[in-house]
């Protein structure tokens, strides 16, 4: 069958407009691949940092746990030592007593 003038016209508009989506599709596809790939740079730099910074409340946490531990030890210390205090001022009292 053959095609009319005015089909041929249809056709090659169509094929035109199907030319120029393809274009702005690639210039999209092309703007968004640049996109994403600097989402990416940015987000691997923020995780980066993320790391850094669960890396550094390790340490904090580690030192923590050591000072909670060093201030029982202190507690603990003092604590003997007002039970002790007693006796030593008995002690005190009792040799200064004996040598008066």
């Amino acid at each position: 069958m053959p095609v009319t003038e005015t089909q041929f016209v249809a056709l090659a508009m169509g094929v035109s407009a199907l030319e120029l989506a393809s274009a702005n599709n690639t210039e999209t596809i092309t703007w968004m691949a640049g996109t994403l790939g600097t989402v990416k740079a940015a987000v691997d730099m923020h995780t980066k940092r993320l790391y850094g910074i669960d890396t550094k409340l390790e340490r904090l946490d580690s030192k923590t746990d050591r000072l909670q531990n060093d201030l029982a030890a202190v507690k603990k210390a003092v604590a003997g030592l007002r039970a002790d205090m007693p006796g030593f001022a008995v002690a005190a009292m009792r040799e200064v007593i004996g040598k008066g």
